[in-house]
């Protein structure tokens, strides 16, 4: 099983346990430093996956595949320190023949990027892929991505923590979260990007 990494510096893991957001957007590292290449429709493989053709200058290039798939189950990392008190963990370590203290001498203990997703206790199911340029995200999209109106009502803001300001319109939220959790410049870069919906299949 893979695992996808959301932001806990800004609250985004937490919403999506709260099943918050359910659609998140990441990078094309095939397409960096590509202005404008000419993107296909999807297709389907000779083995079922999905993928998507890309043209430079009129000339066939590259097949690039998503890192998940539609129908995929895929972990959300958590650090193990965060979730020690989670039965199915628990449970995990015993089948695996480590004990919940022993784990904190992992790598995975402080830092979600080393964690084995087999101990992962919440999972979320892909269940859409779309390729968009960043900029063309809709009003529907920004809500889905944990935009949220302040007490139902505008302004806009998003799940983070420990973040007061507020914005006028979710697209204007957006913009602000994606510079602070994938680097400012990020929106006005504007890069294409592969959109995944998902939605969360074991709270544990």
């Amino acid at each position: 099983m893979k695992k996808i990494m959301f932001n806990d510096k800004y609250g985004l893991t937490g919403a999506v346990l709260k099943t918050s957001p359910t659609m998140t957007r990441r990078n094309i590292p095939e397409l960096d430093g590509i202005e404008d290449p000419n993107i296909s429709e999807w297709g389907i493989d000779d083995k079922g996956k999905a993928y998507v053709c890309l043209y430079v200058d009129g000339k066939p290039g590259i097949d690039i595949y998503p890192k998940y798939q539609p129908g995929e189950i895929v972990a959300i990392a958590q650090p193990y320190k965060d979730i020690t008190d989670n039965k199915f963990f628990i449970n995990q370590c015993a089948a695996n023949e480590e004990t919940v203290s022993g784990m904190k001498y992992e790598n995975g203990w402080n830092n979600k990027m080393f964690v084995a997703s087999y101990y992962m206790p919440h999972q979320i199911e892909i269940t859409d892929i779309k390729i968009e340029r960043l900029q063309d995200i809709s009003y529907e999209d920004c809500i889905r991505e944990g935009v949220i109106k302040n007490g139902g009502w505008e302004p806009y803001n998003f799940a983070l923590r420990g973040f007061t300001e507020w914005f006028e319109t979710p697209r204007n939220a957006f913009a602000a979260l994606i510079d602070k959790v994938s680097g400012k410049g990020t929106w006005k870069q504007n890069p294409y990007v592969f959109v995944y919906s998902f939605k969360l299949i074991k709270p544990n």
